[in-house]
């Protein structure tokens, strides 16, 4: 995989120092012109792949692990998006409003909700794409998404430990709010093959 590592440490991680030594020196990032160059697919394929993957373009001059990351790919690892989804939820059951089943919310007091824990606006506004979509001023929240991930986020913390279904779903709920509990499944956590 082309994209491995991530420079994005988790919500709350110093940006500006990491303290883990790469073997063979940084990982290289990833320009989205460059994964065009080198991965044999549409453009419509790669942007799936990029979604499922978690994987999001940084527009604005973050600084992310010491390096200006304008224009870069950047992997979000699932695990370590549990806590930044449980905040955007969050921010969400504050700032929204939901019509016809579709939840929504102004950008600004999501972005600014999210900077005060220390994310980047611009990586935040990305984190927001990735998880629905924004036009003008307003984002229409995929709130599925967001739940299914952080179930997946926590599946990943239990790897090759055993924990009862039950517990697993308390946690999985309790995580992700009594307002969008209900939404947490197991057959969201299936994986399709094809």
């Amino acid at each position: 995989m082309v994209l491995r590592e991530s420079a994005w440490g988790g919500l709350g991680s110093d940006f500006g120092n990491t303290s883990k030594k790469r073997k063979r020196g940084d990982v290289r990032k990833w320009t989205r012109a460059q994964l065009e160059s080198v991965v044999q697919a549409s453009e419509g394929e790669l942007e799936r792949g990029l979604r499922e993957r978690n994987v999001v373009e940084i527009e604005g001059t973050s600084f992310i692990a010491s390096e200006l990351m304008k224009g870069r790919m950047l992997l979000l690892p699932v695990k370590k998006l549990v806590p930044l989804l449980n905040l955007a939820l969050t921010l969400l059951t504050i700032h929204s409003s939901t019509t016809k089943g579709v939840t929504t919310s102004s950008v600004k007091p999501m972005l600014d909700g999210l900077s005060e824990h220390d994310l980047p606006k611009d990586l935040g506004k990305a984190v927001l794409g990735l998880f629905g979509s924004i036009e003008e001023d307003v984002w229409e929240a995929d709130i599925t998404r967001m739940v299914t991930e952080v179930g997946k986020g926590l599946l990943e913390e239990l790897r090759g430990e055993n924990q009862e279904s039950n517990l697993f779903m308390y946690k999985w709920r309790d995580t992700v709010g009594e307002q969008w509990s209900e939404i947490c499944d197991f057959k969201l956590l299936e994986v399709g093959h094809s």
